[in-house]
């Protein structure tokens, strides 16, 4: 029995596969079509446009003047200088990371007077405080 019930379902399937394909047969594509469908896949002729040049150009010229007026831009004012005096590790800002390094310091005891934030005289943690307090101030 388990063979005739074997090519029962393989004859099953052949069957069930040839009329699926007899119901959903696609008619065949005409050669026209194939050819149309070639030709609008080629690559359309280079053309010149010389203003792409020119604006190219264009672009990296205000791109390199505005680097160059960002890198030597004017000068810190008084307040700017005021402000990076406490930039403990030089990045031209003062972030956390400035209060974290004057906290640091300050324990240890070899902090430069020049840390002091308060202007009390010592470089101490009230320093980083204030150092801390300043730079984490949201513009209201």
């Amino acid at each position: 029995m388990p063979d005739s019930e074997a090519q029962f379902n393989e004859r099953s399937q052949r069957r069930l596969s040839h009329d699926l394909r007899a119901l959903y047969a696609a008619p065949p594509v005409p050669a026209s079509v194939d050819e149309e469908i070639l030709r609008a896949l080629e690559p359309a002729p280079a053309r010149r446009r010389p203003w792409v040049l020119g604006t190219g150009a264009a672009a990296a010229a205000v791109l390199l003047i505005t680097g160059i007026l960002a890198w030597f831009g004017p000068p810190p004012t008084i307040d700017e200088q005021r402000k990076l005096a406490h930039d403990v590790d030089g990045n031209q800002r003062l972030d956390i990371v400035d209060a974290y390094l004057v906290a640091v310091a300050a324990e240890r005891g070899d902090a430069p007077l020049s840390w002091d934030v308060n202007g009390d005289g010592n470089v101490d943690v009230l320093d980083a405080t204030v150092l801390a307090q300043r730079v984490v101030r949201l513009p209201l």
